[in-house]
């Protein structure tokens, strides 16, 4: 019951604050940053559970497979194949850093190492320019919204 006064109370402050605070565009904004917090949150939940350990590289492994599903259409290839490519690096990315770490490699220092190979990586690959694919089905991904919904919110 606190909770939910404490919660009545905070939206009519940032309501007072700013009336286009508790706006629907404003609500889709906030909805969309949560998912995509979540969908890296899930991933890293499993990890945490089973092993104790998390990453610190999760923001770099999810830059690295933007910039190969960019590309991936960016090659006039079909979605659902720069979909599976895309998953495919994650996982071994991912499984690569597990696997040091599963052999005793410090979890830290290896992904906080693995997020700056990767970044570089990424920065040598893009030659440090904003990546674009030109391709209708990448833009529906990123800013459609189905039902009024963000594309991203079905996606978590």
């Amino acid at each position: 019951m606190a909770v939910g006064a404490a919660t009545m109370i905070i939206l009519l402050i940032g309501w007072w604050a700013n009336p286009a605070f508790l706006t629907w565009n404003n609500l889709q904004q906030i909805i969309r940053s949560c998912a995509l917090i979540g969908i890296a949150a899930l991933g890293t939940m499993f990890i945490t559970i089973v092993g104790h350990y998390f990453s610190l590289s999760i923001q770099q492994t999810a830059m690295v497979c933007a910039i190969c599903f960019t590309g991936t259409l960016y090659s006039d290839w079909n979605l659902i194949p720069a979909i599976l490519v895309t998953l495919l690096l994650a996982v071994i990315l991912g499984a690569i850093q597990g696997y040091l770490v599963g052999i005793g490699a410090n979890p830290i220092i290896l992904t906080l190492g693995a997020g700056v190979v990767l970044y570089g990586t990424a920065a040598i690959v893009t030659n440090n320019e904003v990546v674009r694919t030109g391709t209708d089905v990448a833009k529906w991904i990123g800013t459609a919204r189905p039902l009024g919904i963000p594309t991203q919110t079905y996606a978590f």
